[in-house]
């Protein structure tokens, strides 16, 4: 179970530092106040357009990435359980 949550607190940590890679310059503080004030637990200091570039623009590029990453490893997963091989990988299997 530690481990569970080790692992949902490296990947929150990884999205809010991933929303603020970009040319505009927006702290990991900044993205935890904008995320917590549209979820509604607070408000945000932030102006308007820093708040859109956070949750409209970054934000759902972000989250997408996650849920492809994820994707992609369920599918390996299911394809090493599938063939019984912990190596099991398209290219050395040509499927």
């Amino acid at each position: 179970m530690l481990l569970w949550a080790g692992g949902v607190l490296l990947l929150l940590l990884s999205v809010a530092v991933a929303v603020t890679i970009g040319p505009a310059r927006i702290s990991v503080p900044d993205v935890w106040s904008a995320v917590a004030a549209h979820l509604g637990f607070g408000s945000s200091d932030l102006s308007p357009i820093r708040d859109g570039i956070i949750w409209n623009l970054r934000m759902p590029r972000t989250l997408l990435a996650a849920v492809c990453g994820a994707g992609l490893a369920v599918c390996g997963t299911v394809m090493q359980s599938l063939l019984r091989n912990p190596l099991a990988d398209p290219f050395v299997l040509g499927v």
